[in-house]
């Protein structure tokens, strides 16, 4: 109800931590969580499902943990396999801040993982512009930036825009202090 009467005003609701975010505390370590399917379905996946299903949540936000060795944030099965293909999620994915080596940014992108939060590390900088000419990586990150902007775009950040809406860049009078 509440990610529902959120949205109906045009704010965006981001649930997190999608999923299996067992603890607050050394969380900052990279859990590990090793479950079944059926207990993930059952207990994990069960608290997201109706504000994805029924009130359309517009964006999720993936965690530092791992399901086994892989990261949530670039578990294909969770975000496109469940997220979007059983629940018909259709808003954006963004990560939590992606401090460790394991949390891959381009494996994210492939996965389904629309945004990173926060800066990325010198060796997750250089993953990226190893596969940027990569056609399927550049497909990727259409799809992810569609997905951000159709959210953007059906939200109350748009309020008061119109067709005829023109912006005007205005330097201030501190900014031309500063530049002199």
């Amino acid at each position: 109800r509440q990610t529902a009467g959120i949205q109906e005003a045009g704010a965006v609701v981001g649930l997190k931590h999608f999923v299996l975010n067992d603890q607050e505390v050394s969380r900052w370590n990279g859990i590990a969580v090793w479950a079944k399917e059926q207990s993930i379905r059952e207990i994990y996946l069960e608290a997201f499902r109706p504000s994805v299903e029924e009130a359309k949540a517009k964006s999720v936000m993936t965690s530092f943990t791992r399901i086994g060795t892989q990261w949530c944030g670039a578990h294909d099965g969770l975000l496109e396999g469940v997220l979007r293909g059983e629940w018909g999620f259709e808003g954006y994915v963004i990560s939590d801040c992606p401090w460790f080596e394991f949390m891959g940014v381009v494996d994210g992108l492939m996965a389904g993982n629309d945004c990173i939060l926060y800066s990325l590390s010198d060796a997750q900088k250089q993953q990226y512009y190893d596969q940027a000419d990569n056609p399927t990586v550049a497909q990727a990150i259409r799809t992810s930036t569609h997905r951000v902007l159709y959210v953007i775009a059906n939200s109350c950040a748009m309020n008061g825009f119109t067709s005829n809406t023109r912006i005007i860049p205005i330097t201030n009078w501190w900014q031309h202090l500063i530049l002199a």
